[in-house]
């Protein structure tokens, strides 16, 4: 994973009793290569940030909510929730996300 769960597993498995019974490694890059590209290829990127730019025209244009709502759902079934740091740098997730609170105040 690109997130840093290290401490996260260390608790899980000092609390299970499990520290003797698993082996972690913990590696920053197995690969060669751009990881933002790769993270792209791997999880849709594109295909997600213009389901992102959909919801926005559609939140803009006064959509019925109904309509917005269901989009963004599908759209953050499919967002693998990485770092900023490998995401392409128009990724527009977290502005839909906070124009998506601002709806839900409404």
């Amino acid at each position: 994973t690109p997130l840093n769960v290290t401490d996260d597993i260390r608790e899980f498995l000092s609390e299970n009793n499990l520290t003797d019974n698993v082996f972690v490694t913990v590696a920053k890059q197995l690969f060669a290569g751009d990881p933002k590209v790769l993270a792209n290829k791997t999880w849709g990127l594109e295909k997600i940030n213009d389901q992102y730019i959909l919801i926005n025209q559609k939140i803009l244009e006064g959509n019925k909510i109904d309509e917005i709502f269901s989009d963004f759902e599908e759209a953050i079934r499919k967002d693998p929730c990485l770092p900023p740091d490998l995401l392409p740098a128009d990724w527009m997730g977290d502005k839909v996300f906070q124009e998506i609170k601002e709806l839900m105040k409404r």
